[in-house]
């Protein structure tokens, strides 16, 4: 796969709201398409991630190394960003998978059913957005 890069992502991010909702559509829809094997093997390359490095609303929103220049709030959670933690509540449902399985020897259909399904859940509230 042809994963984003993080200059893509930042770019979007400095176009317009629209764009960035876009990218991070783009985004997830890339994270939804794969395996959650798949995921931890391109997030050791530093290809893919959860995180806001990799998000173009949190490289739009986000207070901290944010591209406006003062904060508004992210048109995902409708409040000014700081922290992944005050992210949607999809996306903290990805993020408890995602520190769950990574301590695992073995990766189950259990871990990959839910990783299927929180990313779908964080694609339909980011399309919500459009």
């Amino acid at each position: 796969m042809k994963w984003l890069t993080e200059e893509e992502i930042k770019e979007a991010a400095k176009k317009s709201k629209r764009a960035a909702i876009k990218m991070s559509i783009r985004h997830w829809e890339q994270l939804h398409s794969v395996t959650l094997r798949e995921f931890f093997e391109a997030e050791k390359k530093d290809l893919a991630s959860i995180g806001g490095d990799y998000c173009s609303l949190c490289r739009r929103y986000n207070w901290k190394p944010s591209i406006l220049k003062s904060p508004r709030p992210c048109p995902l959670i409708n409040t000014i960003c700081g922290e992944e933690e005050r992210c949607s509540w999809a996306w903290r449902d990805v993020s408890a998978i995602v520190n769950y399985a990574d301590g695992l020897e073995y990766i189950t259909g259990i871990e990959e059913m839910a990783w299927r399904y929180a990313t779908l859940m964080m694609l339909q509230e980011l399309r919500k957005l459009l």
